[in-house]
């Protein structure tokens, strides 16, 4: 076996495993996109009580932005925090307990939408979310993907550095 006949292995080997580990991503992709969504009904199933009520609640408030991050009884918006109604504190312990991360409600920009994050990594969140009128699609911080998993409810997926690029303005001029 000459030389060059080494080198051709050794390009198909390397072009084999290329193959192999762009397909095991793709499939890991898919794969968990398809669990993360599972996962969130699920969520939305098990603690449908326990979200109804802080939406109703959320939804009653005239601010635009709402944020709850802890499970200490407060709310933060008008630049500072709030305290919550006692059953609302009892939702959201249990929903705390249940993997629940944060709670927004974004009405500014046109944003119309209440999330429940329920899993964060590296700049990357999926949760549930539904509008805040009913109408339309939610629209959660950076959201690059959206799909109805209820009536009213949808999965979503948010990634900032994806939607940076999905959204660049200066795209078409580089």
């Amino acid at each position: 076996m000459g030389f060059s006949m080494v080198k051709k292995v050794i390009k198909y080997m390397i072009l084999g495993t290329l193959i192999v580990v762009i397909g095991i991503s793709i499939y890991r992709n898919h794969y968990n996109q398809e669990c993360a969504i599972k996962n969130a009904r699920k969520f939305l199933e098990q603690n449908r009580r326990d979200i109804e009520l802080i939406v109703h609640y959320l939804k009653a408030k005239e601010q635009d932005y709402l944020y709850i991050s802890k499970n200490d009884g407060t709310v933060f918006y008008d630049f500072e925090y709030h305290t919550l109604p006692d059953e609302v504190k009892g939702s959201i312990k249990a929903l705390w307990k249940k993997g629940c991360i944060s709670i927004h409600k974004e009405n500014e920009f046109d944003q119309n939408t209440i999330n429940f994050e329920i899993w964060r990594h590296r700049g990357s969140e999926y949760g549930i979310a539904c509008t805040i009128n009913g109408d339309g699609v939610p629209d959660a911080l950076f959201q690059i993907e959206c799909q109805k998993i209820d009536d009213e409810w949808f999965y979503y997926y948010s990634n900032y550095e994806k939607y940076r690029i999905l959204n660049d303005p200066y795209k078409s001029i580089r």
